[in-house]
């Protein structure tokens, strides 16, 4: 086999506790899977990488945690992206933020506000966001912007200061939600 065709096979990156997940989703190609292990992990997450999965062992012991200090927690701006399995919490405004619309060269990850600037000119298409707990967080636990063919599903949020679940920008949006305690 050539060496590009082993590069493009599919892999399995493990985020062990401790590790940055921002660093390991950095390094992802489409297709992987990063499994996150169970822990407490501080900072936002930017994925950028279209057709990879966020995977976390145990939704309730795989926790992102912005300790109210960054805006954020896992930015969706790629897509056929999947959230799964993990808790969100304590974020200034959005615990999942599944965003259309992005500029790729202005976001700010794990050492940043966790923000995207958004240039309104593209629709995010294909996201999955499953199994997630998104709580606490300052404005939507889980928010699908300009986004559009997605599911939210099985997920459960509470405490978040507007909703749990918000769906909006999107004509149409093609977004099965079901399944959700909010």
């Amino acid at each position: 086999t050539s060496k590009d065709s082993e590069n493009s096979v599919p892999k399995i990156l493990e985020v062990k506790a401790g590790e940055s997940i921002q660093i390991i989703v950095n390094k992802a190609k489409a297709g992987d899977l990063i499994l996150v292990n169970p822990g407490t992990n501080t900072g936002s997450i930017v994925i950028q990488t279209k057709d990879i999965t966020l995977r976390g062992i145990d939704r309730n012991t795989v926790v992102i945690d912005g300790r109210y200090e960054q805006d954020n927690g896992i930015i969706v701006a790629a897509d056929g992206v999947r959230v799964e399995n993990l808790t969100v919490q304590k974020f200034r405004t959005n615990g999942v933020l599944v965003q259309g619309g992005y500029d790729s060269t202005s976001t700010t990850g794990a050492n940043g506000t966790g923000s995207v600037t958004t240039t309104g000119t593209s629709v995010l298409k294909r996201f999955s966001v499953q199994y997630v707990n998104a709580n606490a967080n300052g404005l939507y636990g889980i928010y699908a912007f300009s986004s559009e063919n997605g599911v939210i599903a099985n997920t459960y949020t509470y405490a978040n200061a507007d909703a749990g679940i918000y769906v909006g920008q999107c004509k149409p949006c093609n977004i099965d939600v079901n399944d959700n305690y909010a």
